[in-house]
């Protein structure tokens, strides 16, 4: 078992030559015959992950992060291992850089054999590199199925929420699109019981017995869900008129904050000249909620009055001073 972590750069040993990071597994496990044979292996795995054996002297500092996943899949794929955990291994890359080590992944799936674990968010990335995905809410499981049985039936409706999620290419359709918003309040769960059921096709969903006769009449009709609607212009500027808030909820968002509530420095200053002043308009700022203005009157009145005070103090005490 090897695992490809979240962050390429925290994943790797800043001090450490890349010949070295491959290599470690093979040194703590002994998995090569001579010298020879260990730099063999790993000059082939740095050719299959898209790098130069140049590269192999180099330091996990001098590479990009997409390199640098890929160094992490060659330090696990060198192994030759039968399972390997990929916590969103893609996640800190960029989209272009995620593809070509999608692509690496499925290729070691298909050349070697390797098990993954996939760990992600976005469950289109899911699809392309899963034979079967458990969808979990919160810690439990909710839905286990094949790959294309779950995008075909996502029954329940965290999971027909997470792939409606998903963006369209097209930017017209993805414009008009309604998304299915997940309301765990539609579960009762007060007097059944949910449990993980096999509905049938290798299909698990997670519900109440009432839920699961449910989920198993719709698998049974075998029509595939909609997990998106597609609304014509005219639905969509409706629906966006009926949630757009209302003009008298934007102006009050606007007039919370006024628009003269500066706090400028110069506020401060007169009030520590005149401390007795800045702490009147303070209080007429606060009152007309000028929160900015009533902070910058009442810092300097008392860094005024504090200064007057210790001013006092010195005096009082040199007085105190010479008359002994």
């Amino acid at each position: 078992i090897k695992m490809v972590s979240q962050h390429p750069a925290a994943s790797l040993n800043e001090r450490a030559t890349v010949d070295y990071i491959i290599s470690e597994g093979l040194y703590n496990f002994g998995l090569f015959e001579s010298e020879a044979d260990r730099v063999q292996k790993v000059e082939k795995i740095i050719k299959e992950v898209g790098l130069l054996p140049e590269h192999l002297t180099r330091y996990p500092h001098e590479f990009s992060g997409g390199q640098r996943q890929r160094i992490g899949l060659a330090r696990a794929m060198v192994m030759q291992p039968e399972l390997v955990i990929a916590d969103e291994p893609i996640s800190a890359l960029d989209v272009s850089i995620r593809a070509q080590v999608l692509n690496l992944m499925k290729k070691f799936q298909q050349e070697m054999g390797t098990s993954y674990l996939f760990i992600a968010h976005d469950l289109s990335i899911v699809r392309f590199i899963s034979d079967h995905i458990a969808v979990i809410y919160k810690g439990d499981i909710v839905e286990v199925a094949p790959a294309e049985e779950l995008f075909d039936f996502p029954l329940h409706p965290y999971t027909h929420s997470l792939i409606s999620a998903i963006p369209i290419p097209d930017p017209l359709l993805e414009k008009n699109k309604k998304l299915f918003t997940y309301d765990p309040s539609v579960h009762d769960y007060s007097k059944e019981k949910p449990e993980l059921v096999d509905i049938g096709h290798n299909h698990f969903v997670y519900g109440s017995p009432s839920e699961i006769a449910e989920y198993k009449r719709i698998r049974e009709a075998g029509e595939p869900i909609k997990p998106v609607t597609i609304l014509s212009p005219e639905e969509k500027a409706k629906l966006d008129a009926e949630t757009k808030p209302t003009s008298d909820v934007i102006d009050e968002a606007i007039l919370e904050t006024p628009l003269h509530d500066t706090g400028s420095l110069w506020y401060t200053i007169a009030s520590f000249f005149l401390p007795i002043i800045g702490i009147i308009a303070g209080l007429i700022f606060k009152k007309k909620n000028h929160i900015r203005n009533f902070k910058a009157c009442l810092k300097g009145a008392l860094i005024g009055i504090g200064v007057v005070a210790l001013i006092v103090i010195l005096f009082m005490i040199m007085l105190w001073m010479a008359t002994l």
